[in-house]
Parts: structure tokens; sequence; C-alpha cells
């Protein structure tokens, strides 16, 4: 008899041991994913896997009703697919740089740049393009990359909302229409990583090609050896017993700035200048004596200027992102000046009226005025964001509507008589230097 019911009270425990065993196969288990995005704005929504280790129950259970998840069964056990919609732009961004607000003439410091639109995606149906800078999305602001990230992430596929960006110096509101992309991931169930590590890993971004940039403008100082004819200053100062000026050219110093209005278009201006002062002792006929063959000497000083300024326009070009070449030309005004002084004598006042008939002092001021025109070419390398490697290549002509140089006393203007040399302000220049900017 107590065989009996030891009989009958085994059999059920070891009915229910197996129950047990085989619910414990058949858990469930479960991985809850987080709302993550890509670097392409993309939104993944928030869902939770239901899992089976049966290989047949796999099943997948919405948190967002709004969105749209496809189940898939699995191929085995560990390992479960999920395809998935979301709203969806086609548009690659990054955050904006100093260089590209000014580059861009952005007035204000929020936003996100546009650096590429995928081909047939919604944003290419509505007409965003590169380098637009994208500042709201509906009635949200666009502070930066993260928030457009989130800001995306809060629509759905099929919300109509209205973007507005900054483009070519405007501001212009565009109708959009977020579209879908189904992407698929594979989760390891076992694996020691989490759902939302693995998912985060899914990326659309494609490696963007290095931009190539007409650059910001800035600014720098400029020395410019200006090769223009010396040969009627040479033979003046040579008669005046002084030195010659070096006949190959004058090394011009001064600066120049340059700021972009658009399509590659760069305004600016530059001025240099030159300055030389010499002196000399020279023996002349003492004026202040009857004698003619009486000699006495004097001192004689002279201090030559050169310089021309011009409002310049640039059109760059670039080669590189960071060589760009540049062809434009200055328009402005140039002028060389001649100040001689010589002194051998004191000046009495009470005969200063004689003194200043007979004595051997005396005082020039000439010069000359040019309108110019200034060609040139610019290469440019850029070492750094504000930093590059500059030469520039040109040729100065210059027009003066008057042949003969003047001599100013007091404020009043002499023309200088004689032979009329017409000097020419003609020649090529040269400059190598930095720049501040690019």
């Amino acid at each position: 008899m107590k065989r009996g019911f030891l009989k009958k009270l085994v059999i059920p425990a070891m009915l229910c041991i197996m129950l047990l065993s085989i619910t414990s196969l058949m858990a469930v288990k479960t991985v809850t994913t987080t709302t993550e995005t890509d670097n392409d704005g993309e939104l993944s929504v928030s869902k939770t896997i239901h899992v089976s280790n049966s290989g047949t129950e796999y099943f997948v259970s919405n948190d967002n009703e709004d969105s749209d998840v496809d189940e898939e069964i699995a191929e085995d056990t560990d390992n479960i697919q999920i395809k998935k919609k979301s709203a969806y732009m086609g548009v690659y961004t990054e955050e904006l740089t100093v260089s590209q607000i000014r580059e861009l003439e952005y007035k204000e410091t929020f936003g996100v740049l546009i650096t590429g639109v995928v081909k047939n995606s919604p944003s290419y149906k509505y007409g965003l393009i590169k380098d637009d800078i994208i500042m709201n999305v509906g009635s949200d602001k666009v502070t930066d990359k993260n928030a457009f990230l989130k800001i995306v992430s809060s629509h759905n596929a099929g919300d109509s909302v209205t973007i507005k960006v900054f483009r070519l110096g405007k501001e212009k509101e565009i109708p959009f229409v977020f579209g879908s992309k189904r992407t698929a991931i594979t989760v390891n169930i076992n694996s020691e990583k989490s759902f939302d590590e693995d998912f985060s890993n899914d990326s659309f971004d494609e490696p963007r090609k290095s931009k190539k940039s007409a650059g910001y403008g800035g600014g720098t100082w400029m020395p410019i050896w200006t090769m223009i004819n010396m040969d009627d200053v040479n033979g003046l100062l040579t008669r005046l017993k002084f030195n010659k000026l070096d006949e190959n050219g004058i090394l011009l110093n001064g600066g120049g700035g340059k700021l972009p209005i658009g399509n590659g278009l760069f305004i600016g201006g530059m001025g240099a200048g030159y300055t030389i002062d010499r002196k000399t002792i020279v023996n002349i006929l003492d004026l202040s004596t009857v004698d003619p063959s009486d000699l006495k000497s004097v001192s004689r000083r002279m201090i030559y200027n050169n310089y021309f300024w011009a409002v310049t326009l640039d059109k760059r070009v670039p080669i590189t992102k960071n060589f760009i070449t540049s062809i434009g030309f200055g328009i402005g005004t140039a002028g060389q000046s001649i100040e001689i002084s010589q002194t051998g004598d004191t000046y009495n006042w009470d005969i200063l009226e004689n003194q200043l008939a007979n004595l051997n002092n005396n005082y020039v001021n000439l010069s000359k005025s040019y309108i110019i025109v200034h060609p040139k070419l610019e290469l440019m390398y850029r070492l750094n964001s504000w930093l590059a490697m500059r030469a520039e290549g040109g040729f100065v002509y210059g027009y003066s509507w008057h042949n003969n140089w003047k001599n100013s006393v007091c404020g009043d203007e002499y023309e200088v008589n004689g032979t009329d040399i017409n000097t020419k302000y003609q020649g090529y220049t040269v400059s190598i230097g930095p720049w501040f900017g690019f």
C-alpha cells in the first residue's frame, strides 16, 4: 500500500519537473531599445523586442504607435533582425565654424550647415542644397547639431513642416514633408553588448568630400617690389650731387585687406609707400658776395616719396581645399615727390628782405600725381584656419593729367618750366608674404 502511494506521488512530481524545464526553455527574452539618432539625423523609435528561444515565436512590440516596425522571424535562436521606418531628411550636416559664418556672411551664431544632400531624398526633392544653414524646423529653433537631431527625432515620416534656411545672404522658408527610410540591423540576444550599442553603430553617413572654399577674406602687411622707370628722378638727383636710387625698382611697404561679397568675389583696399632721406655737402658759388669765383659749402637734404593706393576687386577660384588662386584689379592714385632743402647761411631778422635774394638757402617741393589701374594675379596656400602664404604679381599703369612736375610753396603750386619730361608711372609689381585670414 505504501509502495503504491509513493508511486502515485512520484509520477506527478516528475511531470511537474519536466513541465518547469520546458517552460524555462521557452522563456521569453526581452530587450528594450531607446531612442537613438545616427549622423544623418535619422530616428530609431523606442520599441521592445520579445524573443522566444523556441526558434519560432519571435515578435516585436512597438512602444511608439506612430512608427512602423516590421516583424521578421530570425533564422536561429540567438539573432533577430528588425526593420524600422522613421522621419528622414537625407542631408549631411555639421556644426558651424567661425570661418564658415564669415565666408557665408551669416549674421547669426546658431544653426547647422548642410554639407551634402542625398540624391532623390526628401531634401533633394524640396530643394535643400549644400551650404544651406538650417535655422528652424517648424517652430523649433536649431541651436546646434544635437538640437537638430532631437528635432528630427520628434517627427514621424509624413509630417509636414516649414524649414527656414539661410542661403546666399538671405533667409528662405521651404515647405517640407519628412520621408521614411527603412534600415535593417541584426541583434544578438546573447551578446554582452546592449541593444542600444548595436543600434547606435548603424550609420548612413558616407565619407564626406573635402570642401573647396574661396575663403572669408582677411588682411596683411604687404611688401611690394615696384619696378617703375627711375631715369627722370635719378637724372635730377645726380645733378644735385645725390646718389641714384635703385634703377631695378623700389620696395614699397603697406597693407591691405578684403572681404567677400558673394560668388567668390572679394572687395577690399590696399596702400603702400616708400620714403628715403639723404644728405650731402656740396660747394656752390657764394651768392652773398660779389666775387663770382668765391665758393661756399652748403648742406643739402633730399626726401623722396613714392606711394600708390587702390580699391580692389578680386575673383577667387579654389583649386584644392587649401590652395586658391585669384585674378583682379585695383583702381586708385599714385604719386612721387622730391623735397630738397639747401642751407648755407644764417638768417638775420633785420636784413631778411635782402637775404631772400642773396642767401644760399633754398627749398623746393616737387611732386607729380597719377591715376592708376593695377591688374594682378594672386596665389594663396592656407596653413591653418587663420594663416596663409600669398604671392602676387601685377602691373601698375599710371596716367597723369599734367606732364610737368609741380612745385608747392606755402600751399601754392607752380609748374616747373623746362623740358616736358612726362615722367611715367608704369611697371611690374611683385608681393610675397603672410595673409592673416583666408
